[in-house]
């Protein structure tokens, strides 16, 4: 029995007390307890994990700063991100539909291919936005407070914004290469210095 045990590597798989089990020859009550006894040890460190993994997420709501947090493919559908600081968020190809983004903190966000059909960004702060190829196709800005909006030096490159609402929005030096504005309403819109080069 003790030699049984002291073959045992953790983690405690069934394989490796199969493994023991057969080379140890132990009876079948000794064998029964030692498969008992692993599994006890097993769910405890499973508890463990998910308990450290739960604090850790508490953690996250709590403080909502997640620096070079990668999200390659996440689904946030509905999320609601209030005041998040997403400052160097790696979104590449996010679906982002009805992500609700009031307030968010966007700096530096590298948003690259990122899909936010219906993306509900009231007041969002795009400082700096890397939105290269971002499909905006009727992204609601109704009502969008981007009065004093800074937007300067966001690469808007090849941005589909049909339909896209930007009433007073303030785009000085926006890089606004290949934008496809079909429809764009640009009511009152600021354009001083905006860069339209081989605009479609």
């Amino acid at each position: 029995m003790c030699n049984a045990l002291s073959k045992l590597r953790p983690p405690f798989t069934r394989t490796n007390l199969k493994a023991t089990m057969l080379m140890s020859k132990t009876p079948n009550c000794l064998r029964n307890n030692l498969l008992k006894s692993c599994k006890g040890l097993w769910a405890e460190s499973e508890s463990s994990k998910l308990r450290i993994m739960d604090e850790r997420n508490e953690d996250r709501r709590t403080n909502m700063y997640t620096p070079l947090m990668y999200t390659t493919h996440m689904d946030t559908t509905h999320v609601d991100t209030t005041h998040m600081d997403t400052k160097h968020v790696d979104a590449t190809h996010m679906d982002a539909t009805h992500m609700d983004t009031t307030h968010m903190d966007t700096t530096h966000m590298d948003a690259t291919h990122m899909d936010a059909t219906h993306m509900d960004t009231t007041h969002m702060d795009t400082t700096h936005v890397d939105t290269t190829h971002v499909d905006t196709k009727h992204v609601d800005t109704t009502h969008m407070d981007t009065t004093h909006m800074d937007t300067k030096h966001v690469d808007t490159t090849h941005m589909d914004t049909t339909h896209m609402d930007t009433t007073h929005m303030d785009t000085m030096h926006m890089d606004t290469t290949h934008m496809d504005t079909t429809h764009m309403d640009t009511t009152h819109m600021d354009t001083t210095r905006t860069s339209t080069r081989d605009s479609d």
